[in-house]
């Protein structure tokens, strides 16, 4: 009522059932909540994006590397109060780390909130353990990086690691980085937003070799039936 958006977090336990025992974890969660009209003003960047934007620095500045985001795979009730297009598994490895997304109007409404609210949990325990582990120091290369924006509508069933693959295994070595950077709903399609990071450790990459890698993975994906926005 009295600000037009709050950030919180907070480091505690929480107790679930799995099966016939009960787990205690130490859990960080927070959220992100900001006014209608604050977000209709900041239409460039949707309040998924900022908040999934927080969970990726936070992650990088701990050391985290490797993660990634996929879709929820089983009904939880996690997974019923968020928004279907906006929703993701925080993953490293083979792990899942958390959970985050935009919770629902219906679920906003039953709290009794009529504004737009972000969600993560990710787990401290596991958390700690991948930051405690040893680095290995890998020098950054000395040529550019060259950056593509990609934006495609898919069908709503279709996972993100479906996408990324297609991403890394036409763009081979010359692919350092793919972020997901936006989720979205259109047309009762499913929108998703990367952006692609090239770079080579032993020559300055050209435009045409990138522009190429790029035809042919916006190629692939409309062999599948995928709309990529141009």
């Amino acid at each position: 009522r009295y600000f037009d958006e709050i950030r919180l977090f907070e480091i505690g336990r929480v107790f679930r059932l799995e099966g016939k025992k009960i787990r205690e974890k130490k859990m960080i969660s927070g959220v992100l909540g900001a006014k209608m009209e604050r977000v209709r003003k900041r239409v460039e960047k949707s309040l998924f994006s900022e908040g999934k934007g927080i969970i990726d620095l936070l992650l990088e500045k701990m050391g985290v590397a490797d993660v990634w985001y996929d879709d929820f795979l089983a009904e939880t009730n996690e997974m019923r109060m968020f928004q279907p297009a906006k929703r993701a598994l925080v993953k490293t490895e083979n792990k899942t780390l958390g959970w985050l997304g935009e919770i629902n109007k219906t679920s906003l409404s039953v709290l009794g909130i009529g504004e737009s609210v972000f969600a993560f949990e990710l787990d401290f325990e596991l958390l700690n353990e991948l930051v405690e582990r040893e680095v290995a120091y890998r020098a950054p290369s000395k040529y550019p990086a060259i950056v593509r924006d990609l934006s495609l509508l898919v069908q709503p069933q279709t996972k993100i690691d479906q996408v990324l693959d297609i991403i890394e295994n036409i763009g081979g070595a010359l692919i350092i980085d793919t972020e997901l950077f936006d989720v979205y709903e259109k047309g009762g399609q499913k929108g998703l937003a990367f952006r692609i990071i090239y770079q080579s450790n032993e020559r300055t990459l050209t435009d045409v070799e990138v522009n190429a890698s790029q035809q042919k993975i916006i190629k692939a994906m409309e062999e599948r039936g995928w709309e990529v926005r141009r």
